[in-house]
């Protein structure tokens, strides 16, 4: 075999195999962010979740028949450059917090609140928290909103819960 058919033979193997370390390493990098933006995410899912539950608790445990509570929340803007959006979804019968990335939806997190049959969520509206102001019930709510609030409100004995946005 001549010198340059081996050098050519060469050559396209070796860009071969830095085309191969290249794609190797970006699939790895992929995966690496893709795992750390869930835990980002069920961190967020969690947080909004145990929000949640606790001031519904707080209204459960009260001997008051009429009370509103409500918490601003701290949530990041983005994670990792990105945004996402936080939602009230029912999967086999039980509420949950999902937070879902706005550029794969499969990278989402979630954290359980309780089943359908307890307290209901109020997924869109208008309700009064005497101590944080109106607050806008909502079912989706994107990153980078102002003012994000987790409330429960006890009306006759009845509870109902929800997240949203303050009126401003």
């Amino acid at each position: 075999m001549s010198e340059s058919i081996s050098s050519i033979i060469l050559t396209s193997a070796l860009f071969l195999l830095m085309f191969a370390l290249l794609a190797s390493f970006l699939i790895v990098a992929n995966n690496v962010t893709g795992n750390y933006e869930k835990v980002r995410f069920n961190d967020i899912a969690n947080y909004i979740a145990r929000n949640i539950v606790d001031i519904t608790t707080l209204c459960y445990e009260s001997s008051y028949d009429n009370m509103s509570i409500g918490i601003v929340l701290q949530v990041p803007t983005e994670v990792n450059n990105k945004g996402y959006s936080i939602n009230i979804i029912i999967e086999n019968n039980v509420y949950e917090v999902l937070v879902v990335s706005d550029t794969n939806s499969f990278v989402y997190g979630k954290a359980p609140l309780w089943v359908t049959t307890g307290t209901q969520i109020q997924l869109s509206g208008t309700v009064i928290v005497p101590s944080i102001g109106a607050v806008y019930c909502k079912s989706k709510i994107y990153s980078g909103t102002e003012k994000i609030v987790v409330w429960a409100s006890k009306q006759n004995g009845i509870i109902v819960a929800g997240i949203g946005t303050l009126k401003l």
